[in-house]
């Protein structure tokens, strides 16, 4: 799905631009932050999507949706959202310490995985935070397919700890060289 086509017609506009505004009065601390707008969009395509056919879902006409159901999915986009920004505040606020401490513990983690990575974004001067900002701020979302990124707020908790694995099969486990592709990839993107 291609988020472009459904969040660009004007009443999607007009909901996000509520949500955003809302939200911001009631947050005084971080206000409205670049970024903030990608974290609704998964919320709202998930709950407009109960009410429109799947296979249609980029080019469907949102105002042929009821003005109630309307009203109900951007009242539940809000506080899911805002309940999801609750734990991740301190991502918006002056200095974003949230976003620093993320972006250092990926650096730590990635040390401790694979040094040759790590060396090797030093000895080219990379700094994590030139290529995770983006990744910390919109946990992911402009990086990942849109229908992946209703599976990323999941795996976050308030302290931005990894939540226990829900009970069942285990989860197929990545081989080890994993992150080195999308490290790989984050290196070229910095190069050019």
């Amino acid at each position: 799905m291609s988020p472009e086509a459904l969040i660009l017609q004007p009443k999607v506009t007009e909901i996000f631009e509520r949500i955003l505004f809302i939200w911001a009065i009631r947050h005084p601390a971080s206000g409205y932050v670049q970024g903030i707008n990608d974290l609704v969009t998964p919320f709202f395509v998930v709950f407009i999507c109960e009410y429109i056919d799947d296979e249609d879902a980029d080019s469907a006409d949102i105002s042929r949706v009821p003005e109630d159901v309307l009203r109900n999915v951007e009242a539940d986009t809000y506080w899911c959202m805002s309940r999801l920004l609750d734990g991740i505040q301190d991502n918006y606020t002056f200095a974003q310490p949230g976003i620093q401490m993320k972006v250092k513990m990926l650096e730590e983690l990635v040390s401790r995985i694979d040094e040759q990575v790590h060396r090797h974004l030093g000895q080219h001067e990379v700094r994590y935070l030139q290529f995770t900002f983006r990744w910390m701020n919109n946990l992911l979302t402009r990086e990942l397919p849109l229908r992946c990124t209703g599976m990323c707020p999941q795996g976050v908790s308030r302290q931005g700890r990894p939540r226990a694995p829900p009970r069942g099969p285990d989860p197929p486990v990545l081989p080890p060289r994993a992150g080195r592709t999308l490290l790989s990839s984050a290196g070229r993107v910095l190069a050019v």
